[in-house]
């Protein structure tokens, strides 16, 4: 997909490693917040970010993450949190394709492609932990028998599709106006960051994320 069209930016607006590290974002009002939000640290309609081939590795990551979360999951009982393990595996699998194919994989990933891989494919990893692991394990100790597989189909389906719905507003709410931080979220934004980087700028971020 073409990269989306640089819109005007007012002087002193365009965003810096200072204004996209921010714990909090000033304003007096909502409405400041907003737009300090929408000119110093939203980049969307500057860098790519919904492109076809983000997509598409997330959802193939997306079936590795849900499949092994699964199975751990009920084998322990413990969902686990994919979103930096979504990250390594998106930037690692595009450098070996570029490397085996160049011309197919295209591009480096920008951060927001990265960021919007690792967030297909962490969400498939996520939704087998709520979805499938807390409720069949629930209802397996309250009834003793497993429920039918149309039934847990059907049931995923609609939990993914109010994820879906509930995504922006939730977003808008919580991070945008309540700035709550959410460390699984920090944590995947700081390593996609450092992979990002690339090179010699990479090295130091990783070994302080370990």
């Amino acid at each position: 997909m073409p990269a989306p069209a640089s819109r005007a930016v007012p002087a002193g607006d365009v965003p810096t490693d200072a204004s996209l590290t921010l714990l909090s974002i000033p304003g007096a009002t909502q409405a400041e917040v907003d737009t300090y939000w929408l000119t110093r640290v939203y980049q969307g309609d500057r860098l790519p970010q919904l492109t076809l081939r983000a997509v598409a590795l997330g959802a193939g990551l997306g079936v590795l993450t849900c499949a092994t979360n699964l199975y751990a999951g009920l084998k322990t009982g413990v969902a686990f949190g994919v979103s930096v393990t979504a990250a390594l595996l998106a930037s690692a699998t595009h450098g070996a394709l570029r490397r085996l194919s160049p011309r197919v994989a295209g591009a480096p990933l920008s951060l927001l492609e990265l960021g919007c891989a690792q967030t297909v494919a962490s969400s498939a990893g996520y939704a087998t932990g709520g979805a499938l692991v807390s409720v069949q394990g629930a209802w397996l100790l309250t009834t003793g028998h497993h429920l039918p597989g149309m039934t847990l189909l059907a049931w995923t389906f609609l939990l993914s599709a109010l994820g879906v719905l509930f995504a922006v507003p939730l977003k808008r709410q919580l991070v945008d106006r309540e700035q709550l931080p959410f460390a699984s979220g920090t944590a995947a934004a700081a390593t996609a960051r450092a992979l990002h980087a690339g090179g010699e700028a990479a090295g130091p971020r990783l070994r302080m994320l370990g």
